[in-house]
């Protein structure tokens, strides 16, 4: 499935039917999340993920999070998976300010395998991993860096790879953003909002991945959620929810044995409980299959607890 959805992904980009949003969102809360969500992997291999953002990075900025949050996802995954001690590293740093516009640097370091100096302009090709035994020992499709290359130079930057065998790698790029300039602290919503709003709540997650899994049930937990309820695949959805009297499900997209959409038109059948579906994929690119499968919004990964909290609280009330 992780092929096929990069396959499809890759093609998309190469073609040039992929265009960026422009939305606002919190950098430094998407680099946090992310960063969060492979410390479960990093933790297991005794690695630490090492952080250091600049203090004038702009709290809020202008462009599409969910392109840039894969950017990230794909080099700290990489960076986890071929490090096998010592530590991966983010930096983020304001490089030129003018206006309300800012370039921003972004790093990856890590103290893994590295890349042979033979292989570092053909490692963003698409199926290209530094060598064969690379690919047996640690898996992967081959189009992370791929697809991260691309995304990279659709946001107008162009990456940097500084590496040797055995030494680790670097990875940077330089892009430009907008950004809002502060007006003083915004209020966080999951943290500040009355928290009764979810205890009477019971709520089935659908979703395959284990971090996330562990990452939705920790923020369910803590807004008090009366009961939560998960699934891995679409078929412990369907059987969870005959057996079980839901006020809300949180449904991933791609799932085995059935995928999100197959699941909702079969709720859709008995009961028009609020489903919110999980996606990495922007809402124009499965707007029109939310509407047919009935589906009453969605909720972009990599999550945002704000966000998140916000649309259950909302369908819940309705």
């Amino acid at each position: 499935m992780a092929l096929i959805n990069d396959i499809l992904d890759f093609n998309k980009i190469d073609s040039g039917k992929v265009e960026l949003e422009k939305e606002t969102f919190d950098l430094k809360n998407l680099v946090n999340r992310i960063a969060h969500a492979h410390s479960f992997q990093a933790n297991e291999k005794g690695l630490k993920i090492i952080k250091e953002i600049d203090d004038n990075i702009p709290s809020r900025v202008i462009g599409d999070s969910l392109r840039l949050g894969q950017i990230i996802n794909n080099l700290l995954s990489n960076a986890v998976k071929f490090t096998e001690k010592g530590h991966v590293k983010i930096t983020l740093v304001r490089e030129l300010t003018q206006r309300n516009q800012t370039e921003i640097r972004f790093s990856f370091e890590d103290t893994g395998i590295g890349i042979p100096e033979n292989k570092r302009r053909s490692i963003f090709e698409a199926f290209t991993q530094a060598s064969s035994s690379t690919t047996r020992k640690y898996g992967g499709t081959g189009l992370g860096l791929a697809i991260v290359k691309r995304l990279v130079e659709l946001h107008g930057g162009e990456i940097e790879l500084q590496s040797r065998r055995g030494g680790g790698s670097l990875f940077e790029f330089i892009l430009p953003f907008e950004f809002v300039p502060e007006m003083g602290k915004e209020s966080n919503s999951a943290n500040q909002a009355p928290l009764k709003s979810l205890e009477n709540a019971r709520i089935l997650v659908a979703e395959d991945n284990m971090v996330n899994q562990i990452l939705i049930r920790k923020f369910l937990a803590k807004w008090n959620t009366k009961e939560i309820d998960i699934a891995s695949d679409g078929r412990e959805a369907l059987e969870k929810f005959q057996q079980g009297d839901y006020n809300l499900i949180l449904l991933d997209l791609q799932m085995p044995e059935l995928d999100g959409f197959e699941v909702a038109k079969f709720i859709r059948k008995t009961s028009q409980v609020p489903i919110l579906a999980l996606t990495a994929a922007s809402f124009n690119e499965v707007r029109e299959e939310l509407h047919l499968a009935g589906i009453d919004d969605f909720v972009p990964k990599p999550f945002s607890p704000e966000v998140l909290y916000e649309k259950i609280v909302r369908f819940l009330k309705s």
